[in-house]
């Protein structure tokens, strides 16, 4: 017998021993033993009813090395006040400190190949590894069972519920796996739309006179960065974009956004993603823009696919804007899930990346529930309240569109404390104790005191920015225009930064929060106001103080002191 056919029949009796193998050793599960529930709208279809198969892109986080000396190195480049401050790390020097040994990633190719899963690639950080199979091999090798759903709005799919599991001589290897279960998102509007304009519209000159930013101020330091994040379908039209800037920065260069990450529907343009860009760019101009749009099954594994995406460039924006979160505490993700996120987080800090999040537009998310000791509970929005990410709330003006601000009315600016396995951070430990000795507050069995707080800052988002859509100009707002407003802030910080010769001010907390303690008039204090969720346990919510506050965090921002602080 040829040598070749000796060695293909070797390898074939090695794959199937090592299926069989595997087939009958102990199963793990990776996040829970117990399915997901079917979401209101979606129906089971029968199997007359089905569908094609569809096609997954899975993602295997590994399980990293080291991560006690990430965390470390984290809070060091972190904080103004240690030595190792802006001491930043490349892609390949955090790789080779929190990447898996290389028997883990091989091994863990093998077992995919041996399942017949050939279109396999590793994240240039070494500790994700993202493979293309249809649902008939992701059935198998998770254990699962996919069937076709449909849901009211007519939208179907081919999807499992799990609970997914690995054998567990693979799963020793994994964190989790996203990509598997779950059903898509159904795709909702994200900003508050408003009424007919007024005149006491917002728009970036009203922004740039608030804020104190030099009239006519653009970027001008050509390593000067920042990306929005879009997911649920959410597309930008240039031409929306060009309109915006030819009636609002006709001041500045128009430049284009530099590059896509993902997939863009210039003619389908939607509020949130043309609100992300237009005010981003136009608060801040003349700065390399990039625009991140994951769409590829529902919220937590495209924010997997992000975490994918930043780690697979050697250089990426250094401030990224996110407008999206889920302000349910039930339906967060799981444990395994929330802590892996948390080291993604960190390694973007490590890397000097600022990540800022939505404080969510649902107040204190205060819900009933008969069935609680407390009859109630607050929910901030996750992942706004991860420790490692900067949290923006909304504000609106007192009086017209200029002067004082106070909390949003046209709908609650996400804030509060989050439960046991989010806390916070000894950067706003002061700032918080004073705001829980100064005020009133909700039940004390509805919410966490000792939880990461937020909001970490606000910044203006009343349903009265002006918003090219398909030619036309609308009037928006939400958390989802008060995050892009505050990262071009941070973006004009970051360019008097770059200019003198220092690193840029990577993850902002502990800056805000000594910033804040140093001169309080660095941020405009916003002391009007609550997010109170109406009929909802008494008061359920969090008022506005003196200081930071669960409302509005220590203010908006005061550019033209922060500028003298950087």
């Amino acid at each position: 017998m040829n040598w070749k056919v000796q060695l293909a029949f070797a390898l074939v009796a090695i794959l199937s021993l090592t299926l069989l193998v595997q087939a009958e050793e102990p199963r793990v599960f990776l996040e829970t033993d117990q399915p997901l529930p079917l979401q209101d709208g979606w129906k089971k279809l029968t199997s007359s009813k089905a569908g094609p198969h569809r096609n997954l892109e899975v993602i295997f986080m590994l399980k990293q090395r080291n991560l006690d000396l990430l965390k470390e190195t984290f809070k060091a480049v972190s904080d103004p006040r240690n030595a190792r401050y802006g001491q930043y790390m490349s892609l390949e020097q955090v790789a080779e400190m929190v990447a898996p040994a290389e028997k883990a990633v091989n091994e863990m190719v093998f077992f995919l190949k041996s399942a017949g899963v050939d279109n396999v690639y590793l994240t240039l950080s070494k500790d994700m590894l993202v493979a293309q199979m249809p649902t008939t091999k992701a059935a198998r090798i998770f254990n699962v069972q996919y069937s076709h759903y449909r849901h009211s709005t007519g939208v179907t799919s081919e999807c499992s519920l799990g609970p997914y599991s690995l054998p567990a001589s693979i799963a020793q290897y994994v964190d989790f796996v996203s990509g598997v279960v779950g059903l898509p998102d159904i795709d909702e509007p994200r900003v508050k739309v408003g009424g007919p304009m007024a005149g006491d519209d917002i728009d970036p000159d009203v922004i740039r006179t608030r804020y104190n930013i030099t009239t006519n101020l653009t970027a001008t330091h050509p390593n000067n960065s920042h990306a929005v994040a879009e997911f649920q379908a959410q597309y930008y039209a240039p031409s929306d974009l060009k309109k915006f800037w030819d009636k609002f920065v006709s001041f500045a260069p128009f430049r284009a956004i530099e590059k896509v990450i993902g997939y863009n529907d210039p003619s389908q343009p939607s509020l949130e993603a043309s609100l992300d860009t237009q005010y981003i760019m136009g608060v801040a101009p003349n700065v390399t823009t990039w625009f991140y749009s994951m769409k590829s099954f529902n919220f937590f594994s495209d924010l997997t696919k992000w975490a994918v995406e930043l780690n697979n460039e050697t250089t990426v924006p250094w401030i990224h804007s996110v407008s999206y979160g889920l302000q349910d505490v039930s339906a967060y993700p799981s444990k395994t899930y929330i802590e892996r996120l948390d080291a993604e987080f960190q390694k973007c800090g490590v890397r000097g990346l600022s990540i800022i999040f939505a404080s969510g537009d649902s107040g204190s998310g205060c819900a009933g529930n008969q069935a609680l000791k407390c009859k109630c509970q607050m929910n901030p929005s996750y992942p706004a309240i991860s420790e490692y990410v900067t949290s923006v709330g909304a504000t609106r003006f007192l009086k017209g569109n200029t002067g004082p601000e106070g909390a949003v009315k046209a709908f609650g600016s996400g804030g509060g404390f989050a439960p046991d396995i989010l806390p916070t951070g000894d950067w706003q430990t002061d700032a918080v104790d004073h705001y829980l000795n100064i005020t009133k507050l909700p039940p004390p069995c509805s919410f966490n005191k000792s939880g990461r707080a937020t909001p970490d800052v606000s910044a203006l988002g009343d349903v009265k920015f002006e918003v090219y859509q398909g030619g036309s100009l609308t009037l928006v707002g939400g958390t989802s225009a008060s995050a892009p407003t505050f990262s071009a802030v941070m973006t004009l910080l970051n360019d008097i930064r770059l200019h003198a010769g220092k690193p840029v001010l990577g993850f902002l907390n502990p800056w805000i929060y000594q910033t804040f303690a140093n001169d309080s008039t660095a941020f405009f204090d916003v002391t009007n106001g609550n997010n109170y969720v109406p009929d909802c346990c008494g008061n359920g919510g969090f008022d506005c103080a003196v200081g930071w506050d669960a409302a509005t965090g220590v203010g908006t921002p005061n550019f033209a002191v922060l500028k003298t602080m950087v």
